[in-house]
């Protein structure tokens, strides 16, 4: 206990002066003169991680964010105790069947903790004081730590290209401002409590402890006296997604946009910069990658004084417009670490689409094993149509980057139920049907379904807790054991037939169809994903000009096309000139893959990265329409 208080002061006093020395001393090492825009030119050396090692500022980070949460946590309890006074004080004058309520709080001392509690966090006037006394306590701590001299130089030549420190002070500001909100969703909706996003984590056996005393914010509610029935549904984890109407409901978004507006989100900082003294300027610069981003960028001279305005205004500049707009639902994945809450209804219609590009593999397969019956022998076989295995070989979907394994882990629990002709609703009376296969098949040929082979993978290097079966192996690991090593079986005995299966190549290997969610920004799988040939590849994410892959080399996004940067690598590009004004050809497009946008599956996807005025998130399809020829 004495170490307990101890360690609590040394995070107190010891967090905020060691940030500040680490991001001073990293300043000063990596001093580099300013040369375009905005301080671009030293974007580059403000993101090494090792100097950051070097200078203990992830370790300062931590102290700091542990001297937030102390400090939140004792403040939480003082406001508590103020409101059950008040509540006390306000129960004198109920009337006679609220003071018996009252009354029975002295029965149990747990109860009366609990109920009192929940009454709090259901209470929307409680629930706006709490948020108002936390982000008082990132005041407290940020400011100093981030802005120590209240002049815009300490942001832009300290740590606002810092992309590491950015997202670090968004997440801390966004868990502060609507924590508060996340516990009063979690009690009014046990929905969400249910989710397997936010469920135990367990590896190997062993109990981990439960995510979601992190996200109701540091434990101040007892889940176990809120009446929490994690039994519901626990055997399925698709039927545990919550439905989208209740995540809508649950974190105030029935008014956000349906789609994407990024003119809205520069429009709103427009205000904001001119408080502060800055402009917004067109800015243009190349990434590692060899693409050219031109985004737009709020200048505010060194010189501006800061000190009148609001740390969310600051942070709102330095996000570029993705603090204010957020609600409890970014800050539940930032708390939580997934960027995307997936719905009943995303990986309903998602594992519906994995199952019709199933069964129009299965039936251009079962097309070409009949011709070769009906010119082997005049009687034709049909048996084999109903004798089809329930995991099909013939189409692979490979999930890679998978993270905890959950999405592929609903998909295939969604999938295995509708074949077998189990219920997809919680009403036990919806859609139940008896446990037959043969039941549940599709119209043309009266063909039964299939499930595809379904294999999760991720290089484990960002050590997310799997909550599912998640294989090791990297992109280029996963691609070369599930696209060049697997074959399609061929039982056929004679010479003839198996040379027709040689002239054609797409008939030696099975479908593959790859699922990359939110892939790391600024690199690009997309092109080891069609080297190695895969029939399609499903991105979720961020699209065109967000932080998930590489916008031209991943989405070819025109707007980010670099004729500089890539003028040695022009194989994209061949016979393109100089005058030439037209739009360049896209990576995707030039390899022979085709793009479709899948609206009808991202209306129900909810992402940390989703603002009231403008939704970030997407689900894109690339399909290949045939085979290169070398």
């Amino acid at each position: 206990m004495v170490f307990f208080y101890i360690s609590k002061y040394v995070t107190k006093w010891l967090g905020p002066p060691l940030f500040r020395t680490g991001l001073s001393l990293r300043n000063r090492l990596t001093m580099t003169p300013t040369a375009t825009v905005g301080g671009v030119g030293a974007m580059a050396s403000t993101n090494n991680y090792w100097m950051d090692m070097a200078c203990m500022v992830p370790y300062s980070q931590k102290l700091l964010s542990l001297a937030i949460y102390d400090e939140s946590k004792q403040r939480a309890m003082e406001f508590r105790k103020q409101y059950n006074q008040e509540q006390q004080e306000q129960s004198k004058d109920r009337s006679k069947a609220a003071a018996s309520i009252a009354s029975s709080f002295s029965s149990s001392s747990s109860q009366k903790a609990a109920i009192m509690a929940m009454t709090m966090m259901t209470d929307p006037n409680a629930i706006r004081r709490l948020s108002d006394v936390r982000i008082q306590v990132l005041d407290d701590y940020l400011r100093p730590s981030l802005i120590p001299n209240q002049l815009w130089s300490d942001i832009e030549q300290s740590w606002r290209y810092n992309l590491r420190i950015v997202a670090w002070a968004r997440k801390e500001f966004l868990i502060g401002k609507y924590g508060p909100y996340i516990q009063e969703a979690l009690v009014a909706y046990p929905q969400l409590r249910n989710s397997p996003q936010l469920s135990l984590t367990s590896s190997g056996g062993g109990n981990r402890r439960q995510l979601l005393l992190d996200l109701v914010h540091r434990g101040e509610i007892n889940t176990d006296n809120i009446g929490v029935d994690a039994s519901k549904n626990m055997a399925s984890p698709f039927l545990q997604l919550p439905p989208s109407d209740i995540i809508m409901n649950a974190f105030r978004m029935q008014q956000w946009s349906k789609n994407k507006n990024t003119e809205r989100i520069s429009n709103s900082l427009v205000p904001i910069a001119k408080n502060i003294g800055g402009a917004i300027l067109q800015q243009r610069s190349s990434s590692e990658e060899g693409s050219c981003e031109i985004t737009k960028h709020i200048d505010v001279p060194l010189e501006a004084d800061v000190s009148s305005s609001s740390l969310e205004d600051i942070l709102e500049v330095v996000t570029k417009g993705y603090l204010k707009n957020c609600g409890p639902l970014n800050a539940l994945c930032q708390e939580a670490n997934f960027y995307q809450l997936y719905s009943r209804e995303y990986v309903q219609n998602l594992g519906d689409y994995l199952l019709k590009r199933t069964a129009a593999r299965c039936l251009a397969d079962d097309t070409r094993q009949r011709k070769r019956q009906s010119q082997n022998s005049n009687d034709i076989n049909y048996d084999f149509l109903e004798e089809r295995p329930f995991m099909s070989p013939e189409t692979v979907v490979l999930d890679i980057g998978a993270g905890d394994g959950v999405l592929m882990h609903c998909l295939r629990d969604y999938m295995e139920r509708k074949v077998m002709g189990l219920s997809l609703s919680d009403n036990k009376r919806g859609n139940q049907r008896k446990n037959n296969r043969s039941n549940n098949v599709y119209s043309r040929r009266h063909q039964p379904m299939a499930i595809p082979t379904m294999v999760a993978t991720d290089d484990m290097s960002w050590r997310i807790f799997a909550k599912a079966d998640v294989e090791k192996l990297s992109v280029e690991q996963a691609l070369e054991k599930y696209t060049t090593n697997l074959t399609t079986e061929n039982n056929s005995d004679d010479d003839s037939s198996s040379s027709d299966y040689q002239k054609d190549q797409d008939q030696l290997r099975p479908q593959v169809i790859v699922i990359c969610s939110w892939m790391p920004m600024g690199e690009d799988w997309t092109a080891l994903l069609r080297k190695a040939e895969v029939d399609e590849y499903i991105l979720i994410g961020e699209a065109d000009d967000g932080s998930c892959g590489d916008n031209w080399l991943t989405w070819g996004n025109p707007n980010f096309y670099d004729f500089v940067a890539i003028e040695n690598n022009s194989e994209v590009d061949k016979g393109r000139t100089d005058n030439d004004t037209s739009s360049p050809t896209p990576p995707y497009v030039a390899e022979g893959y085709q793009r479709l946008d899948m609206d009808s599956i991202t209306k129900y996807q909810f992402s940390s990265f989703d603002l009231a005025t403008s939704k970030s998130s997407k689900t894109v399809s690339f399909r290949r329409r045939k085979r290169r020829i070398a």
